[in-house]
């Protein structure tokens, strides 16, 4: 995926799209036509690896997870959002694992003890891979679901003009450039009045979605 098309491309706008490149190549895309088929935390396994009878302050302690999907089929791609958690409720405390993706339906997660006396474990399947890949798709689409309307003023008149962040139009624009970010945004010049007019804006937010039902429905809870 690439950063919106400037009419100038910063050394900042080269690096983004390094950055959204090399997140787009983490991206597994995959068909799939029902839910059933995505990742199931119910039906996912997880084991403990390595147990011990006893442990000590600062040891590791690590759960494998094999994520099956609603059907009961193993997982063969990675990228699924868990979130792992060891806590006390006695005590008030509590702390993150870590996730290791193999990219073939398991995972590892990774938690260091902390702290003494009996501690409570959770797991998590926040999103579905298939989910995860459908936002990253939609995030990547589109910059004009947002209206910005510029107001333009001079001694005499006052004129709203379209704004946004990409203008395909073959009237003149004024730019505004950002030169620490590499930013720019452009609106529609009006007749008669400078770019330096430009007085507020206003913006209104389109509803609309990227999504389709059945992705909608790997998200909503």
């Amino acid at each position: 995926m690439k950063a919106p098309l400037r009419s100038k491309q910063t050394a900042i706008d080269l690096e983004v799209d390094k950055i959204f490149n090399k997140i787009d190549q983490m991206i597994t895309h995959v068909t799939y036509t029902h839910k059933n088929q995505t990742s199931s935390a119910e039906n996912s396994q997880t084991t403990l690896m390595d147990p011990k009878q006893n442990y000590c302050v600062g040891d590791q302690l690590t759960i494998k997870i094999d994520a099956f999907d609603y059907f009961g089929n193993r997982k063969k791609y990675g990228e699924d959002l868990f979130i792992g958690r060891i806590f006390s409720p006695e005590l008030g405390a509590g702390t993150s694992g870590k996730i290791e993706d193999f990219n073939n339906g398991t995972y590892q997660v990774h938690f260091t003890l902390f702290w003494e006396g009996k501690l409570k474990l959770s797991l998590l399947l926040l999103h579905p891979s298939e989910a995860n890949a459908a936002i990253w798709k939609a995030r990547n689409q589109g910059y004009e679901n947002v209206d910005f309307t510029g107001t333009f003023i001079n001694q005499t008149h006052s004129v709203n003009t379209k704004c946004n962040f990409e203008i395909q139009t073959e009237k003149q624009l004024c730019e505004y450039a950002d030169d620490r970010d590499g930013e720019y945004f452009y609106c529609v010049k009006p007749d008669h009045i400078p770019c330096d007019g430009f007085t507020s804006m206003m913006s209104v937010n389109n509803e609309h979605s990227y999504l389709s039902d059945l992705e909608k429905s790997l998200i909503d809870r």
